[in-house]
C-alpha cells in the first residue's frame, strides 16, 4: 500500500506527559506541560514542537517515492492512505535500555526506530497507515548539537528525517552503497528546508 504523501497524522509523547500531542494537516500545538528542571532532559521545547512535522514528512515521502520510482503524477493521490507517524522523547537512560534490549548495543543513542507490526488485516480497516514510531533521546541530541556546531532545530529535523527514511526501508548499515544512497537522500530533503549537509566536516 502506497503511503499519502500529503495528509498526516503525527503523535508525539513523552516520559512526563500524561496524553501525547496529536497533529493533524493545519494544526499546531504548544507543550501540554511547561518544561522545569525536572522533566527538561525529556520535554521537547517549544522549538522542535514548532517545526512542521506534517511538511517535514511530506518531503521525506516525495523524495523516497521518487528514489523508489514511484510517479506521483501518474498516481491519484486522494486514493492513498493517510500517513501516521508516532514520535516520543525519553531519557538518555531509557533509550540506552531501548538499545540494548533491540539492538543489543549498550549506550545511549539520538533516535531508534520501530516499524509497525500490525497485521495485514488490521493495517486494511486503518483510517491511517501507521510509518512506525521514532524514539529520541532529547539529552543526546541537545550534546550533539552542541559538539557538532549545529542548531537543535536543525539537528533535530535532520534525525526527523533520518528515522523516517529507516521507517521506509533505508539502512545506511547494510553496506557502503547503502549508506551513500541514504546519506544523498537526506542531504537533497534537508537542502529542501535551507538546512546544510549535516555530514559535511
Amino acid at each position: 500500500m502506497k503511503l499519502n504523501p500529503n495528509a498526516h497524522q503525527i503523535e508525539i509523547g513523552c516520559d512526563d506527559w500524561d496524553e501525547p500531542l496529536l497533529l493533524t494537516e493545519g494544526t499546531t500545538h504548544s507543550a501540554p506541560k511547561s518544561i522545569t528542571e525536572a522533566n527538561q532532559h525529556t520535554v521537547p521545547p517549544v522549538e522542535l514542537l514548532s517545526i512542521n512535522h506534517q511538511v517535514v514528512l511530506t518531503h521525506t515521502l516525495i523524495h523516497y517515492s521518487a528514489l523508489q520510482g514511484f510517479d506521483q503524477a501518474e498516481t491519484d493521490i486522494d486514493q492513498l492512505t493517510p500517513t501516521e507517524l508516532s514520535l516520543y522523547f525519553t531519557s538518555s537512560e531509557q533509550i540506552r535500555q531501548i538499545n540494548l534490549d533491540y539492538r543489543g548495543k549498550d549506550k545511549p543513542t539520538n533516535v531508534l526506530s520501530f516499524e509497525s507490526e500490525l497485521p495485514a488485516e488490521i493495517l486494511t480497516e486503518l483510517a491511517y497507515q501507521p510509518l512506525g514510531e521514532l524514539v529520541f533521546s532529547l539529552e543526546v541530541i541537545r550534546a550533539e548539537a552542541e559538539d557538532q556546531g549545529k542548531t537543535l532545530t536543525d539537528h533535530y529535523t535532520h534525525l526527523l528525517v533520518h528515522g523516517c527514511l529507516h521507517l521506509l526501508g533505508l539502512d545506511h548499515e547494510t553496506g557502503a552503497a547503502d549508506q551513500a544512497q541514504m546519506e544523498a537522500l537526506e542531504i537533497k530533503i534537508l537542502a529542501s528546508f535551507g538546512i546544510a549537509d549535516p555530514y559535511q566536516d
